[in-house]
């Protein structure tokens, strides 16, 4: 988790979901909000981001990706099941796994990743 180092960070995006969040949580909020984009002058590389839509992440991804200098590849996710069951019910199991990435809960196939990048 990204936020881990940050519980103010945490917790809040969690009692605005609950709505129990306060003034000041929207104060701290509005004050986080960041108006330059990746690449640009000042923008926050190492602080924890938080987004209402899956697509807005995917665009910072995507253009953090893009802007490395350093080596950057493509790595093909392999689903392993493990446990004390039969060779047929195990894949059984991966038989039943979509390749839609909007019926996996946004797990994909190819995942980009940077060398030199931290990664939780």
């Amino acid at each position: 988790m990204r936020q881990k180092d940050d519980r103010e960070f945490v917790q809040l995006p969690n009692r605005s979901r609950e709505g129990k969040h306060s003034e000041d949580n929207t104060t701290i909020l509005k004050k986080r909000l960041v108006a330059v984009r990746p690449g640009q002058d000042n923008y926050p590389m190492n602080m924890a981001h938080l987004f209402y839509y899956k697509c807005i992440r995917r665009y910072l991804n995507t253009s953090l990706y893009n802007l490395s200098k350093t080596d950057t590849a493509w790595v093909k996710a392999v689903d392993i099941i493990v446990g004390d069951i039969s060779d047929d019910l195990k894949k059984q199991t991966k038989n039943k796994i979509p390749d839609d990435p909007t019926k996996t809960m946004g797990s994909y196939s190819l995942v980009s990743v940077v060398t030199a990048t931290k990664y939780d």
